[in-house]
C-alpha cells in the first residue's frame, strides 16, 4: 500500500479561507474517528448554508498524551464550505470517560436563519476498559473561542456497543441505533434504538432507550452472529423510518443481505425484521453472474450475488428506502454447476463488483436496483499491530432535504493508472447522483487534483447536500470529508473537506432514454465519465485565451476540432440543447497537432455545444448537425 504521513497542521480554532479544492479541517491522533459507514460525522443545514465535522482531537497538537485521545472537537463553515473555523472545542470538557467514534447533526429551531442560534447535537461511544455506555451533548454553534456544551454519560452497564445513524426525524427529535451486546463485543439478538428530545429549558437533548428490536440472527454456520453495524434514516416528513443492518436471519444461506425494520408513525413503533434476498431482485447481478473467471483449473462464474460488508441508507421523498452498497459474488460455480467457492459470509473480490442502490418503489413490497458504477478494487488494509485495519469502499448516500435527488460517494483505486491493483491501495473519492423525479442520472465522477488525492480512505458524507439556487442555480454540493491513509492506524491523520469539487449541477444529469442513447459508464479512458468535468461554470462563446476551431459547421457526419494552443486540456464534452452530455473526448485521444475528428453521424439534427475544460478556464463553442 502507498503510505503518506503529512506533517501535523496546527490551526487551533482559527478561521481560514482556501482557494484550493481540498481544505484541511483538522487532525486526530489516529484513524479511529471515522471508520464506520453508519456514523454521521458531517453535519449540514442547507437553510443555514452551514456544514461541520466532529472528530477526536490530535494530542500532538493539544497535548495530554494518549489519555486525552478521546476528547472531541469540531470544525465548521457557515458559508457553505468556503471558509472554515478549525479545531473548536472541547465538547466533552469534563471527560469522565473517553469518547470513541463520534457523530453529530445540527438542530436548527423552526424559523431560525442564524447559524449561531443553531445547536450541534453530538455523541459517541465511551471506552473505559471496554465499550460501555454513551457520551452525548448539545452546544450552541460558535465559530471562535471555546464552545459551552452539555455533557452526559448515559446507558452505562446496559449492553451497549457503538451507536450509529444519528439523525433527526422531525424538529427536535433525534435517533440513533446500535447492536446490543454482552461482554462488550458479543452481539446478541436485539437492536437498541435510542430517542432524543431537545429540551428547550436545559438546551440539552435528553436521550432514552426507546425500543429493542428483535433480531433473530442465524448462527447455523459456525455458532456466531454475523452482522454489520445497524443504521437508520427517516423520510423528509419524519414519519417513515427504517433501521437496516447487513446480516442473516431465519435462514442458513450464510450470505449478507439487508435486514430491514420499518416504522410508519415517526419511530413510535416498528415492524418485524424482514430479510431482503438481494439475489432475488430481477437482473440485479446479471453482469456479475455472466462473467467467466479462469482459475487455471476450471472456468467459473458467480453462482449467487449478495452485498459486501459496508452500506449506507437514505429515504426519498416518497418514503422509499435506498440501500447503497457494493454488490459482489458470494458463491462460485463451474460450468457443470459444481460449487467451487462456497458461501460463508465471504465475498469473492476477484469477480466484478458494482456500486449499487437497492431501493423499493412501493414502501417495501417491490425491490429494484440502480447501477451506480463499477467497483475496481476492494479493501484497504491499514497496518496496525497486531491486526491490520480493514476498510472497503466506504459506501455513503445522501439526498436533498426534500428527498427528490439521491447522491452517492465511495472510495476506489483508479486501475487505469495503478495497473494491476486489486486492493484499494490508492483510493480516490468517487461521486454520482440520480434525480428520482425524472429518472435522470449523472456520470460517476472521480475527485482528483485534491491534496489527498490517492489517499482518501474514508470519504464520509453528510446525510443532506447543500443546494445553491442563487450564484449557481441548482448546484448540489456533496459535503464530504476524507482522511489520509496513515502510515498505521495509530498514527496522526489529517482531515480534508472536498466539497469544492464534489458537486453536480442540473446540467450534469442525463436522460438515459434520450433518443435511445446510453451513457457510457464503462471504466476506460474513452468513457464519457472518466475525467468528467461538471458543466456549471461554462459561459457560451466567451473569448478564449486559447484558440480552437470547429469545421465544417454545420456538419452531417464528421466535426473537426482543431486546437492551436498547448494549454493543458483536461476534458472536451459535447452537450445537447437540453444540457445533457452526449459525447466525451479524453485528452489522450487527441491526435497530432491537437486535431480530433469527432463522429457526429449518430446525433440527431440540432444545435450542440463543445465544452472544453483546461487547467486555467473553461470555453465553449456551438455547432450544428444537419441531416
Amino acid at each position: 500500500m502507498k503510505k503518506l504521513l503529512l506533517s501535523t497542521i496546527i490551526l487551533l480554532g482559527a478561521a481560514f479561507s482556501f482557494a484550493q479544492n481540498s481544505i484541511p479541517i483538522g487532525s486526530s491522533s489516529n484513524a479511529y474517528s471515522m471508520l464506520r459507514t453508519s456514523q454521521n460525522q458531517v453535519f449540514v443545514d442547507p437553510v443555514l448554508n452551514t456544514v461541520g465535522f466532529v472528530y477526536r482531537q490530535n494530542v500532538s497538537v493539544f497535548g495530554g498524551g494518549s489519555a486525552s485521545n478521546g476528547r472531541l472537537r469540531y470544525s465548521i463553515s457557515t458559508d457553505g464550505g468556503l471558509n472554515w473555523n478549525i479545531d473548536l472545542g472541547m465538547l466533552n470538557n469534563t471527560y469522565t470517560r473517553p469518547a470513541r467514534y463520534p457523530q453529530s447533526c445540527l438542530y436548527n429551531p423552526t424559523g431560525n436563519t442564524n447559524p449561531t442560534s443553531a445547536y450541534i447535537v453530538w455523541g459517541g461511544a465511551t471506552l473505559a476498559t471496554n465499550f460501555d455506555g454513551h457520551v452525548n451533548g448539545t452546544c450552541p454553534v460558535v465559530t471562535s473561542g471555546t464552545p459551552t456544551s452539555t455533557e452526559n454519560y448515559d446507558f452505562v452497564g446496559t449492553s451497549t456497543l457503538i451507536p450509529g445513524g444519528l439523525t433527526e426525524s422531525t424538529s427536535g427529535i433525534f435517533w440513533m441505533v446500535e447492536n446490543a451486546t454482552t461482554n462488550d463485543t458479543t452481539v446478541i439478538d436485539s437492536i437498541n434504538v435510542y430517542k432524543g428530545t431537545f429540551n428547550i429549558g436545559t438546551q440539552n437533548v435528553d436521550w432514552v432507550k426507546h425500543i429493542a428490536l428483535y433480531a433473530p440472527h442465524s448462527t447455523s454456520f459456525d455458532g456466531a452472529v454475523h452482522s454489520s453495524r445497524p443504521n437508520m434514516a427517516f423520510s423528509p416528513d419524519g414519519q417513515i423510518g427504517y433501521v437496516v443492518f447487513l446480516g442473516d436471519i431465519g435462514t442458513s444461506d450464510s450470505i449478507y443481505n439487508p435486514i430491514i425494520y420499518k416504522s410508519t408513525n415517526g419511530g413510535t413503533t416498528w415492524g418485524p425484521a424482514q430479510e431482503l434476498i438481494v439475489d432475488n431482485i430481477a437482473g440485479v447481478g446479471d453482469s456479475i453472474k455472466q462473467y467467466l473467471f479462469d482459475t487455471g483449473t476450471a472456468i467459473e462464474s458467480a453462482g449467487e450475488v449478495g452485498t459486501a460488508f459496508e452500506f449506507d441508507i437514505t429515504v426519498d421523498a416518497n418514503g422509499n428506502l435506498h440501500i447503497f452498497t457494493t454488490l459482489c459474488a458470494v458463491e462460485r460455480r463451474d460450468t457443470t454447476n459444481v460449487v467451487t467457492g462456497a458461501k460463508g459470509y465471504v465475498v469473492y473480490s476477484g469477480y466484478p463488483k458494482n456500486a449499487i442502490d437497492i431501493y423499493t418503489t412501493d414502501g417495501g413490497t417491490t425491490w429494484t436496483s440502480f447501477y451506480v458504477a463499477q467497483i475496481n478494487t476492494f479493501r484497504t488494509s491499514v497496518p496496525e499491530n497486531p491486526t491490520p485495519l480493514a476498510v472497503d469502499n466506504y459506501n455513503q448516500v445522501s439526498r436533498t432535504t426534500n428527498g427528490n435527488v439521491i447522491f452517492y460517494s465511495w472510495s476506489d483505486t483508479d486501475t487505469l493508472i495503478h495497473m494491476g491493483a486489486t486492493t484499494n491501495e490508492a483510493p480516490n473519492t468517487f461521486i454520482a447522483a440520480r434525480d428520482m423525479t425524472t429518472g435522470w442520472r449523472t456520470c460517476w465522477k472521480q475527485i482528483i487534483g485534491v491534496t489527498n488525492d490517492d489517499f482518501a480512505i474514508t470519504p464520509t458524507m453528510a446525510p443532506y447536500v447543500l443546494v445553491d439556487n442563487i450564484a449557481t442555480p441548482n448546484k448540489y454540493t456533496l459535503p464530504i470529508v476524507t482522511q489520509e491513509v496513515p502510515s498505521d492506524a495509530l498514527s496522526p491523520t489529517n482531515y480534508h473537506y472536498v466539497g469544492a469539487v464534489a458537486y453536480f449541477c442540473k446540467s450534469d444529469f442525463w436522460d438515459p432514454n434520450w433518443q435511445g442513447s446510453q451513457m457510457d459508464l464503462s471504466w476506460s479512458f474513452t468513457s464519457q465519465c472518466y475525467d468528467y468535468q461538471n458543466n456549471c461554470f461554462v459561459s457560451i462563446e466567451d473569448a478564449p485565451t486559447i484558440q480552437f476551431h470547429l469545421y465544417p459547421n454545420p456538419t452531417t457526419d464528421i466535426l473537426n476540432i482543431q486546437i492551436s494552443d498547448a494549454e493543458d486540456i483536461r476534458s472536451i464534452t459535447v452537450v445537447n440543447n437540453t444540457g445533457q452530455v452526449v459525447r466525451t473526448i479524453h485528452p489522450k485521444m487527441m491526435g497530432n497537432g491537437n486535431l480530433f475528428n469527432l463522429d457526429v453521424s449518430g446525433l440527431a439534427a440540432g444545435m450542440y455545444t463543445i465544452h472544453m475544460s483546461t487547467s486555467k478556464s473553461s470555453y465553449a463553442k456551438k455547432f450544428t448537425v444537419v441531416k
